[in-house]
């Protein structure tokens, strides 16, 4: 198991007959910074988690966007083939039949 930074720190505290009364309030600021540290390290972790999450979910929605969009374009392009053949067919079917009368009536 994996100990704290603040753990190993304490391992390091010297004691009151080696350094006197400076060091154990040295150890204490120390101690303090790396809690201080840790639940920073902590939060920005949550928020990093947080907006990767976010992220993600944007990402979902606008990929189903696309898709709809993409889907929409598809349905578009194939009525704009496939209606119109019969337009032109009936366009064709008049053109022919306006030249055909010229040709039998002949011009007067």
């Amino acid at each position: 198991m994996e100990s704290k930074l603040s753990d190993r720190v304490k391992d390091f505290v010297p004691s009151k007959a080696n350094g006197g009364d400076s060091a154990p309030k040295a150890a204490d600021t120390a101690l303090s910074l790396v809690d201080h540290v840790e639940k920073s390290i902590g939060d920005a972790s949550n928020a990093v988690q947080e907006t990767a999450r976010r992220v993600w979910s944007q990402a979902g929605e606008a990929a189903g966007d696309l898709a709809d969009t993409s889907r929409s374009a598809g349905d578009f392009v194939a009525r704009q083939i496939n209606d119109p053949p019969l337009a032109a067919m009936l366009l064709g079917a008049a053109a022919i039949g306006y030249f055909a009368s010229l040709l039998i009536h002949g011009r007067r």
